[in-house]
Formats: structure tokens, C-alpha cells, sequence
């Protein structure tokens, strides 16, 4: 309580909700108003690291959450049922809702749930929302879906048990031919080795 508002990139933030969860404590962030028009930001904050960012009019302040439905949509112009593994604050199912896309988000933890509907905007008559981990899931998951979104993280990295063979054999029988999975992710192109692990595991599935 005595550290906010705070001042971070010139723009004064304060806390607007705070929601323990399984993974840590939850906090939405808001900004002071940025333009004459009295728009602001909100931030999914977990566990001191910002999972996403939105402005209150609904726009997406993340470039990732573009670049995952800009990647689905390239491959699958046609898609009409997507699955979305991990939630956050629901920006990505709510954006291929919006263009008519049948959208499960499969999501462990209920404290997401909760704030992507109070603070971000997801609405549960268009996306369908599982609380579930995303490997159980998908185990028993028989070629539904046109798209698979993988946005798994616990902090700033994906759980290892979600970086097996066995979870990418389920992801693989999850989709419906000629399914596409599209995964956040990080890679860096300057030392492929340390990134090799993950493509190696991936392609044994997926050749």
C-alpha cells in the first residue's frame, strides 16, 4: 500500500484490483489517462512480471497477441473452431471470437477467469472457457480444432512438462487436418543451440 501510484516510463500507475491465484498474486495495473481522450492502459500483472497490456477502449497494447492471431490467420484463413491454451487476459480468444471463430480457452488457473471478464473484456458467450491444465486436456482431445494458440507460461518461461513428446504427440491428434499450431515462444537467433531442445522435441511429432 505504500508503494503505489508509481511512476514507470514517465506515466503514473496505480492498482486497481489485486486477486490471489494459484501461481502468485494477480494484479491489474492502470495507467493515468494518456491523450485527450481519456484513454488508459490496464496490465495483467503475475507475480512481478506483465503478462499483457490493454487500452480501455479494448485495443490490445501487446505486439505478441497481434503476431498470434496474425500467424493463425495467415495459415488458416478458413478456420473455424480454435483452441487457445492458456488464457491470461483472454485477449487472443477474444480477438478470434470477434471474427466468428468457435473459441475454447483452456485455462488452470480460475483466477484468470475471473479477471480477463471483470478487466479485459472476455465475454463467455463467445468463447467457450475450460479450467483445466493444458496437457490433460488435450489428451483426451481427437482432431477438433483448425488452430491450436500455445501461450503456456508459469513466469517468464513454459513448464517443461509442457516441452515433451508426449504433449506435442496430443497437440498434434488435437488438431483437425490441416491443423495449424501456433506457439509463443522465445527463440534467440543468435545461439540456435540453446533453442535446439524445443525444435527437436516439436519435429518428432511434426516432422
Amino acid at each position: 500500500g505504500r508503494m503505489w501510484p508509481v511512476k514507470y516510463a514517465g506515466v503514473e500507475w496505480t492498482t486497481e484490483a489485486r486477486e490471489s491465484s494459484m501461481f502468485g498474486t494477480v494484479k491489474v495495473l492502470r495507467s493515468a489517462p494518456l491523450d485527450a481522450q481519456g484513454r488508459f492502459v490496464r496490465v495483467y500483472f503475475q507475480d512481478g512480471l506483465i503478462q499483457n497490456r490493454m487500452f480501455s477502449d479494448g485495443e490490445s497494447y501487446s505486439f505478441y497477441t497481434y503476431a498470434l492471431e496474425a500467424l493463425a490467420r495467415t495459415y488458416r484463413p478458413d478456420m473455424r473452431t480454435a483452441l487457445v491454451l492458456g488464457l491470461g487476459a483472454g485477449v487472443v480468444p477474444s480477438r478470434l471470437s470477434q471474427r466468428g471463430v468457435e473459441v475454447t480457452a483452456v485455462e488452470i488457473d480460475p483466477a484468470s477467469f475471473a479477471i480477463a471478464r471483470r478487466f479485459f473484456g472476455l465475454d463467455r458467450t463467445k468463447v467457450r472457457p475450460v479450467q483445466a491444465d493444458a496437457r490433460t486436456y488435450l489428451r483426451g482431445c481427437k482432431g477438433a480444432y483448425d488452430v491450436v494458440v500455445l501461450d503456456l507460461f508459469h513466469g517468464d518461461g513454459t513448464p517443461d512438462y509442457l516441452v515433451t513428446r508426449d504433449f506435442f504427440a496430443d497437440l498434434r491428434a488435437c488438431l483437425a487436418p490441416p491443423g495449424v499450431a501456433v506457439f509463443n515462444t522465445f527463440a534467440d537467433l543468435e545461439h540456435p543451440l540453446s533453442y535446439a531442445h524445443f525444435l527437436a522435441t516439436l519435429r518428432a511429432p511434426f516432422a
